[in-house]
């Protein structure tokens, strides 16, 4: 093994050591796309770990060392009471989902099941049971409606209501094929502004409704956002939601989420700082990667991603794509705050921005957004433009009183003295400090006694020229 991967896999075993199961394994499927042979490294030496025995790790915290999508188990026909597995639709980190058919309503069902080899891990059915404690009292069209939380044979199970179509993870995909092959999109193109700002908008008013139900996804991602063939938006995986009404099972320090679409505080794991805003800025992300085909972040390596996200700002919208409405780019922007404060109070504010946008009406942070950008432009790129600027400044300020008393003089140059106490010059020297404005009133005053002993001196030259001449 070169020693740059033995020094990778290093860091990314340490990190992977930290997290409980089901968080690792979720840690190392999202590596594994990028990285296959260091993740393949680490799961062997995980594996050696959890054979040894080591007496630093408690037996909850069991290594699973192949992913689940690789586990060969079938559940298909068995019936879970009055529900009965057709065919598996889906696997994820922790388990695998199946279409069933309720047979006393004779209905499609999705059905969750925690793998078996977590079945007896309590870190993983924790998660799963909150999954069921918070899904189960949501009631939205933008939230899939979990009907049933059992357990049988020793696997625990969730039942929600079947939704057809695709994930917003795999429409995207599509539409990145499409762009790259030259073809057309299909009718349902979430790269269409129009269309990214409508599923965005529907998303935002189903977390608002969970928000208000004290529930914070912490897990908003194209992979956990279903598309009806309609094409309406719904909500899925409350795996690791939190419920600010109960206390919170992620210990302070364990970062819950998708790396790519967590927020700043979420990344730094300050859970009492997590509010309804860390979704608003998932949201923000998702929205990004809806209408560039891109996130906002791609660090090749964890902590260059998470420096990324805790440091860096993310290109805006526009700059990607100039077709992007400047509107729609200020909406993304703004929900992608590092600071909360900076975001979208709640996800209706931002819900309202995306509906302003769609119906065509002005959207207020456009203009504070071509603020940034000019912002940007001279301070960030060409910080010598407003330091001359300031420079010019402070040079006008400093000859402000010269240059005022110049102008006062030259206006004295008319032949009658009361125009010197024009209105024009009143307001002039208004401007100025009462010191300057006083020097200014006596120079007056001087200048009009000059002004009459001048006139006075040229009556009594005329006067004497009269008498001459008789």
């Amino acid at each position: 093994m070169r020693n740059k991967r033995w020094m990778r896999v290093k860091e990314l075993y340490g990190l992977a050591d930290e997290l409980d199961l089901v968080a690792r394994e979720e840690f190392l499927c999202e590596r594994e796309a990028l990285e296959p042979e260091v993740v393949a490294d680490i799961r062997r030496m995980l594996d050696s770990a959890s054979r040894s025995g080591s007496f630093l790790e408690p037996p909850d915290r069991a290594v699973l060392t192949v992913p689940v999508r690789e586990l060969s188990f079938d559940f298909r026909g068995l019936q879970l009471g009055e529900f009965e597995l057709v065919e598996e639709i889906g696997r994820g980190a922790s388990g695998v989902v199946y279409l069933g058919l309720q047979r006393s309503l004779d209905r499609k069902v999705a059905i969750k099941i925690l793998a078996p080899q977590w079945a007896n891990t309590p870190d993983a059915r924790l998660r799963f049971e909150r999954e069921a404690r918070a899904a189960s009292r949501l009631r939205h069209p933008a939230v899939v409606v979990v009907l049933a939380f059992g357990e049988q044979h020793g696997a625990p199970y969730l039942v929600m209501e079947h939704v057809e179509g695709l994930t917003l993870h795999q429409h995207l995909v599509l539409a990145s094929n499409a762009r790259e092959s030259g073809d057309r999109a299909d009718s349902f193109d979430p790269h269409d502004p129009k269309t990214a700002a409508r599923i965005a908008l529907e998303i935002a008013e189903g977390l608002d409704y969970c928000h208000s139900q004290g529930i914070v996804h912490r897990d908003i991602k194209p992979q956990n956002i279903l598309v009806t063939p309609q094409g309406s938006a719904r909500i899925v995986d409350f795996g690791v939601a939190k419920d600010q009404r109960r206390a919170d099972v992620t210990a302070e320090g364990f970062a819950a989420g998708t790396l790519h679409y967590m927020s700043p505080e979420q990344v730094e794991a300050r859970s009492g700082m997590l509010d309804a805003r860390s979704d608003i800025y998932s949201l923000g992300v998702v929205l990004y990667e809806m209408l560039t085909l891109r996130r906002p972040f791609e660090g090749d390596t964890t902590p260059k991603l998470v420096q990324q996200v805790l440091r860096e700002n993310a290109l805006p919208v526009h700059h990607h794509d100039p077709r992007v409405p400047r509107a729609l780019s200020a909406i993304c922007a703004r929900a992608m705050r590092k600071n909360p404060r900076e975001r979208y109070s709640d996800a209706g504010a931002l819900g309202a921005d995306l509906r302003a946008y769609i119906e065509g009406q002005s959207v207020a942070i456009s203009a504070r957004m071509r603020a940034e950008d000019w912002h940007r432009e001279l301070v960030v790129k060409r910080p010598w433009i407003p330091l001359s600027v300031v420079t010019v400044a402070l040079f006008s300020f400093a000859i402000i009183p010269i240059e005022g008393a110049v102008r006062l003089e030259d206006r004295v140059e008319t032949p009658s003295p009361g125009d010197l106490f024009s209105t024009q010059v009143k307001k002039d020297a208004s401007a100025l400090d009462a010191r300057q404005r006083q020097r200014i009133a006596d120079r007056l005053r001087s200048i009009n006694q000059h002004m009459k002993n001048i006139r006075a001196a040229e009556g009594v030259s005329e006067d004497l020229e009269a008498k001459e001449k008789q």
